[in-house]
């Protein structure tokens, strides 16, 4: 149902937003991602594998400790609120980082900030307990944003959180993946 549902999505983005939008959406998505293959690189990592999809890019990587794999992960969210630089020059791209950036901090597991967290955790030596604290501020997260949404008034907007609830943001799955 996650599959499907993210292409429902995606066909509407593609159906209602001008090229030049999609162009910017695109480029801050490859920056985000270049960045954690940068931080990837000078941390001292490997990359096992890349995909990309219609819910987003995971990169599965090997040879980070757990401070290590949290600043992998900061670094895609960090170099998206970067391209706020380019604002006068790209406004279309420094609001698709904006958003980008901001979203991807979420502490939602699947998400950057939700492996920051979860690594942070993990490298404080809480081992099974990070799995469950990361679980619960995920749900507690999504039910926040969804509640938030439906209480402002924009219930759709509640429905582009659908796929990460649906999701699975068990921590057991996403051991050495940065997403």
């Amino acid at each position: 149902m996650v599959d499907g549902f993210c292409l429902i999505m995606l066909s509407f983005l593609l159906l209602t937003c001008p090229p030049h939008w999609l162009a910017a959406l695109i480029l801050a998505a490859a920056f985000h991602e270049l960045c954690h293959l940068g931080a990837i690189w000078l941390l001292g990592g490997q990359v096992l594998s890349f995909r990309a999809g219609a819910r987003g890019a995971v990169l599965e990587v090997a040879g980070l400790s757990p401070w290590r794999e949290a600043l992998a992960a900061a670094a895609g969210p960090v170099g998206s609120l970067l391209l706020l630089l380019f604002g006068g020059v790209f406004p279309g791209l420094a609001l698709c980082g904006l958003g980008q950036g901001l979203f991807n901090l979420l502490p939602v597991f699947p998400l950057d900030g939700g492996r920051i967290l979860f690594r942070i955790l993990e490298a404080l030596g809480l081992g099974k307990q990070a799995e469950k604290i990361t679980a619960f501020v995920s749900w507690l997260t999504l039910g926040a944003v969804g509640g938030g949404c439906v209480f402002l008034g924009a219930p759709l907007a509640a429905l582009f959180i659908l796929p990460l609830a649906l999701r699975n943001i068990s921590c057991k799955e996403g051991r050495g993946i940065v997403q």
